[in-house]
């Protein structure tokens, strides 16, 4: 039933679902995000652009210089504007 699904009469509550599956995405993105931490890894969030192999500037403001710079840009799916979206 967390997930939405009720098995006595099969039915799905799709927004059940998705709040359940969304959690569940905070939660694990909140582990990563302790692991890195405690590993010593520096999370930057905002735009960032190469000054040079081993310099980032993040949005213009601040630049960091490191042996080795990880980009894990993220995202989420595009969703078209047509029936059945929902």
């Amino acid at each position: 039933k967390a997930y939405g699904w009720n098995v006595e009469q099969p039915t799905l509550d799709w927004m059940r679902f998705i709040e359940a599956k969304n959690n569940e995405i905070l939660r694990l993105n909140g582990i990563y995000e302790r692991l890195l931490g405690n590993a010593g890894v520096t999370i930057l969030r905002g735009k960032a652009t190469f000054v040079d192999a081993h310099t980032i500037s993040v949005e213009g403001d601040k630049t960091y210089t490191a042996k080795t710079i990880l980009i894990a840009v993220g995202g989420w799916p595009f969703v078209p504007d047509i029936p059945g979206k929902e």
